[in-house]
């Protein structure tokens, strides 16, 4: 058997291939059939966009045990020449970026080569004729720009992530990354898995904010609020991934199929005879799906002959029950796509003029889902708090500022998302939930986690009395 990032071709999603790497034509198909297994030991393809920045990154060698980026970058070039044919090592530069926790980063730049055009060839004359009617030099080539994604860890997800990627361009009005082909075995240059992705333009709001103008960012607060309310508008009545079998006219339709949230990881690679295998979501409440996490984690835990902390586990239930008591988790609620990592340095910006900025891309996308309509109502807080703020302190978000100009940041966010939206974003029980999430998403694995669990606990406890969580042997 074969992995599917290698030997199986997604028709649904698949881009037609274009033997001139230069060509920014190629379209997803519009075909539905479903996945089909092929021969073709090159990696799957999709056509993509890329996210990240340029920023030099000296600690990765050493806090992830990788290859020196001196000899790493070598390889890097083989493997572009490996997925531009045509090209070789002269006509690409290798640059050094800035990764995060999941992937290691490196940028491409590729110069189209000269073609071996005679004189008369209206390829070479047609710039010439332009250049003479417009009266100005002619341009050269534009080089075209990508990235290398190198997950640090696991790589069993590069499939879903591709086709997640897929589906955001069908489905939201913003720029994402998406994917020009990947590979999740080491039968290549890198020797590792990796994503090829085009990289989108703009730098992260994180790096560009000191030196915006106070116009410029009032106007990326309100760009930033826009987008938290429209990602909100994508919905579903069932949690969970999207699914390696949807199609791109599930995509379009509006009817993409879900699988269940992973759990426990992936530790093994989806293979093609397993694809139909794959069990698909069902539409439930919020609140049976919040119980069937907390169901799901324990048994995970029994099966890894890890301690079951049932103490935490009944304290969750019982809160998630209170808050269902509440009136706060309706049963005909939707599911709501999720972006785990809606953040300063994963939102893309471009400065047209003094007085205006524009949202050129959201990037980082790994591990979005379907999730409660509560998780996806997290304000953009991070617009109105100290820069060195904890990111996860949601209680910052409650607070008024002092300073004006961050208080307009906050009411521009209220303005834009509307009476409902705020509601459900300051509601403290929503807070204790999604502080919660984490847990039922990833369980409870080592004494940080457990330390945790138990603080939120106990600050539930102190704000409505139900139980008592105590300590387990």
């Amino acid at each position: 058997m074969h992995e599917i990032a290698s030997t199986v071709r997604l028709q649904h999603v698949y881009v037609k291939a274009s033997s001139n790497p230069f060509d920014d034509r190629n379209e997803v198909d519009t075909a539905t059939t479903a996945l089909a297994p092929s021969l073709d030991s090159k990696a799957c393809s999709y056509e993509a966009r890329a996210h990240t920045f340029s920023v030099r990154s000296t600690t990765s060698t050493v806090q992830y045990s990788h290859e020196p980026y001196s000899s790493f970058q070598h390889k890097a070039a083989q493997l572009s020449v490996e997925l531009f044919p045509g090209c070789s090592t002269k006509d690409i530069t290798i640059e050094r970026m800035k990764g995060g926790s999941f992937n290691r980063i490196v940028g491409i730049t590729l110069y189209k080569p000269e073609q071996e055009l005679p004189w008369y060839d209206m390829a070479k004359l047609r710039p010439i004729m332009a250049a003479c009617v417009r009266g100005k030099k002619a341009h050269g080539t534009t080089p075209k720009q990508y990235i290398l994604r190198i997950p640090r860890h696991d790589v069993h997800d590069l499939h879903y992530q591709a086709v997640l990627l897929a589906y955001l361009e069908h489905k939201i009005p913003y720029a994402t990354p998406k994917c020009l082909s990947y590979s999740s075995g080491a039968d290549n240059a890198l020797g590792r898995a990796y994503m090829l992705q085009k990289r989108l333009p703009g730098k992260p709001l994180s790096q560009i904010w000191a030196k915006l103008t106070p116009e410029q960012r009032q106007s990326a607060a309100r760009c930033i609020a826009e987008a938290v309310r429209d990602l909100h508008k994508v919905k579903s009545t069932c949690a969970g991934v999207v699914s390696l079998r949807s199609t791109v006219s599930d995509m379009e339709n509006d009817s993409v199929k879900l699988e269940p949230v992973t759990m426990p990881r992936r530790t093994a690679s989806v293979v093609a005879d397993d694809l139909f295998k794959t069990t698909l979501a069902s539409p439930q409440s919020t609140r049976d799906f919040l119980l069937s996490l907390i169901a799901r984690q324990q048994t995970s835990a029994e099966e890894a002959g890890i301690p079951a902390f049932d103490k935490i586990w009944s304290g969750l239930t019982a809160m998630i029950n209170t808050v269902h008591s509440q009136g706060l988790l309706p049963d005909g609620d939707p599911f709501v796509l999720y972006h785990p990592d809606f953040q300063r340095q994963n939102l893309l910006f471009t400065t047209p003029n003094p007085s205006r900025v524009l949202l050129s891309g959201i990037i980082d996308w790994d591990g979005a889902l379907f999730a409660p309509k509560f998780m996806s109502t997290r304000s953009p807080f991070f617009l109105w708090t100290d820069e060195c703020a904890d990111k996860e302190a949601e209680g910052d978000a409650l607070i008024e500022p002092s300073d004006p100009e961050l208080r307009a940041y906050k009411r521009t966010f209220e303005d834009v998302v509307g009476q409902d939206f705020c509601k459900d974003a300051y509601c403290p029980q929503y807070i204790f939930l999604r502080r919660i999430w984490r847990f039922l998403v990833n369980g409870i694995r080592n004494e940080i986690d457990l330390f945790l669990a138990e603080e939120v606990l106990d600050e539930w406890e102190e704000k409505y009395p139900t139980f008592t969580v105590e300590d387990d042997e």
